[in-house]
C-alpha cells in the first residue's frame, strides 16, 4: 500500500512540504483509509526520537503506555481533548516495530480494546476503534521518508464527520510540519552534544533545499523570456525555498541559544512579510486585486512589520499610529463598489446590509444597520466587554492610555477545527459630530506572544483590519452601526465566506442587544 497507485483519490491541501495525501475506499466500511506520504530534511534517528516523543508537540494528545506486551510490543493509550459538544476520544493499541539500522523503521498498530490489559473507558469520553495503521520511515538522500497509513473509527456521528473528513487534509499537513520541527530540534540537541553543527559533521539535513536552489537557478540562467509564466513559477519556487532554507537555519540556531527567541520571531515576521508582499504585487500586476486593496494589504503588512512609523515613538504612540492606518483603509474600503450580498441577514436588526469582498484566499465582511441607541452607548458597551457572541471570551491584558488598550479574545469553532485565539491593539476616536470609533488590529508576533504567551488550546488568527463606525442619527437616539472586519484565521476553518460572515452578524446582534440592555 505505501507505493501502489491504483485505487487512490488525491487530497488536496495547502502544505508546502513536498506532501501527497490520499484516501481509498475498504470493502465492508464506509471510512476510507488514509495514505500520508512526505520526505522531511531531518535524519532517520532524527524523526524515530521526535515520533518516540509525540507527547511533546502532537496537539491534544495524552499518551500513556499500559506496559510492554512482549520484547518487542507494546500497548498504549491515546486521549484525545474533546471539543465544544464533542466528547474525547481514546484510542487503545497494540504496536510492534521492526528496524533495519541507519535505513528503516516500521511501526505497525493494531486495536487492542478487548485486551484484559485494556482500563474502563472514563466518563465522557469515547473509545474509537483502530482497524490498521502503520508508519513506515526510510532513510533516503533528501533526509527521511515517511508514510503513514491509517483506517480508523474514531466513532463520530454523521455531522462531526462530514467536518473531520473536510479538515483531515489541512490537520495532516500540520502533523507533518510538527514532526518536521520537532526533528529539527532532536537533530539540534544530537549537534550540540557532538560539540559540532551541522556543517562540521556533514550533515545533510537541508541537502534538498540546497539542491533546488541550484537547479532553479540554473534553469532562470538558461530562460530567453523573463515575464513568462513558467519563469515566473520558478521564481517563486526559488524564493519559497531561500524562505525554508532560512527558517530551518533561524530555527535550529535559536534552539541550540545562538539567537534568541526574539531574534528568530522577527526574523519569522520579516521573511513571512516579505513573501506575502510579493504574491500581493503578483496579484496586482495579473489583475487579481485592485490598486486600493494591494494598497490595503501592503499597510497591513507594513504595520505587522512595524515600518513606517518613527523608531523614537514610544510603543503606545506606535500602535495608535497603526491603528490610524488601519481606520484610513477601512474608510476606503467602505467606500469601494461590487460588494457581495449575503441573503440570511439577522432579523434582530434593522435596515441591515451584511457583505463581503474577497481578498485572495481572505475575506473582507461589512455590516450595515440601524441600532436603536446613541453611539456612546454602543462604545461604553464595547469598553466594558459586553455584547460578545456565545462561545467568545475576551479579557484586556493592558490599558495603555484612556484611548488604547492591548486585549485577548477567543473564539470557540465547531469540531474538528482547533478553537482561535487573538491578541490585538484596540483605539478608540471619538469625534466632534459624535461619530465614534474602535479600530482593533493584531499586535505583531513577538510583541503578542511577550504579553499573552500561544498555548495548544488554540491556533493564533490575525486580526487585519477590524473597525466599527457608529453614527449619530441627529434628533434621535439611533445610530448607524457600520463594522468592517478581515481576519486570517489561519489554519484550516471551515468556509470562510460563509463562516466569516455568519459570526460577523453574530457579534453585531449581541452587541446590538446588550447595548439596548444598557440603555
Amino acid at each position: 500500500m505505501e507505493s501502489e497507485a491504483d485505487g487512490w483519490k488525491s487530497l488536496s491541501h495547502d502544505s508546502d512540504l513536498p506532501l501527497s495525501i490520499d484516501a481509498r475506499t475498504v470493502a465492508g466500511s464506509s471510512i476510507p483509509m488514509i495514505r500520508a506520504r512526505v520526505v522531511l530534511p531531518i535524519s532517520l534517528d532524527a524523526a524515530v526520537e521526535a515520533l518516540s516523543s509525540r507527547s511533546e508537540w502532537e496537539q491534544g494528545a495524552v499518551f500513556e503506555s499500559l506496559g510492554d506486551y512482549d520484547d518487542k510490543t507494546k500497548i498504549t493509550r491515546t486521549c484525545y481533548a474533546g471539543v465544544g459538544p464533542v466528547s474525547g476520544r481514546e484510542f487503545i493499541d497494540i504496536s510492534r516495530t521492526d528496524r533495519a539500522p541507519g535505513y528503516m523503521h516500521a511501526t505497525a498498530y493494531i486495536d487492542a480494546a478487548k485486551m484484559p490489559r485494556a482500563p474502563p473507558v472514563p466518563k465522557g469520553v469515547k473509545r474509537g476503534t483502530i482497524m490498521v495503521s502503520g508508519t513506515v520511515l526510510r532513510s533516503v538522500p533528501e533526509g527521511v521518508s515517511v508514510c503513514t497509513l491509517n483506517h480508523i473509527d474514531s466513532k463520530l456521528n454523521m455531522f462531526c464527520k462530514t467536518f473531520a473528513n473536510k479538515a483531515l487534509p489541512g490537520r495532516t499537513a500540520e502533523w507533518c510540519a510538527a514532526l518536521k520541527q520537532a526533528g529539527l530540534r532532536v537533530m539540534a540537541r544530537m549537534q550540540a552534544a557532538e560539540g559540532g553543527t551541522a556543517a562540521e559533521s556533514g550533515d545533510n539535513s537541508t541537502a534538498w533545499i540546497d539542491q533546488d536552489l541550484a537547479r532553479i537557478e540554473t534553469e532562470l540562467n538558461h530562460s530567453d523570456n523573463e515575464n513568462d509564466s513558467e519563469n515566473q513559477d520558478l521564481r517563486r519556487s526559488l524564493q519559497t525555498a531561500a524562505f525554508k532554507s532560512a527558517m530551518d537555519a533561524a530555527y535550529e540556531s535559536w534552539d541550540v541559544g545562538q539567537l534568541t527567541q526574539d531574534e528568530y520571531l522577527a526574523i519569522e515576521a520579516a521573511a513571512t512579510s516579505g513573501l506575502a508582499l510579493e504574491a500581493a504585487r503578483e496579484q496586482l500586476d495579473q489583475g487579481l486585486i485592485s490598486a486600493t486593496e494591494f494598497a490595503l494589504i501592503a499597510d497591513v503588512i507594513e504595520i505587522g512589520m512595524g515600518r513606517d512609523v518613527e523608531r523614537s515613538a514610544s510603543p503606545e504612540d506606535v500602535l495608535a499610529t497603526h491603528c490610524q492606518q488601519v481606520l484610513a483603509r477601512a474608510r476606503e474600503v467602505d467606500q469601494e463598489p461590487d460588494w457581495n450580498w449575503v441573503n440570511s441577514v439577522p432579523k434582530e436588526l434593522t435596515e441591515c446590509q451584511l457583505e463581503y469582498k474577497e481578498k485572495g484566499a481572505l475575506v473582507m465582511v461589512r455590516v450595515k444597520c440601524v441600532m436603536p441607541v446613541p453611539p456612546t452607548i454602543i462604545l461604553d458597551t464595547v469598553l466594558r466587554g459586553g455584547g460578545l457572541p456565545k462561545g467568545t471570551e475576551k479579557r484586556v491584558l493592558q490599558t495603555l492610555r484612556p484611548d488604547l488598550l492591548t486585549a485577548w479574545v477567543s473564539v470557540k469553532l465547531p469540531m474538528p477545527f482547533k478553537d482561535r485565539d487573538f491578541v490585538f491593539g484596540q483605539w478608540v476616536q471619538l469625534a466632534e459630530d459624535g461619530e465614534c470609533v474602535i479600530v482593533q488590529t493584531s499586535l505583531d508576533k513577538t510583541t503578542a506572544s511577550q504579553i499573552c504567551p500561544p498555548t495548544k488550546r488554540f491556533q493564533r488568527g490575525k486580526i487585519l483590519l477590524q473597525a466599527m463606525i457608529i453614527s449619530p442619527i441627529h434628533g434621535t437616539n439611533k445610530s448607524i452601526f457600520t463594522w468592517l472586519s478581515c481576519v486570517d484565521p489561519k489554519g484550516s476553518v471551515p468556509s470562510a465566506k460563509s463562516m466569516t460572515a455568519k459570526s460577523t452578524a453574530e457579534s453585531v446582534v449581541a452587541l446590538q442587544a446588550a447595548a439596548l440592555a444598557q440603555h
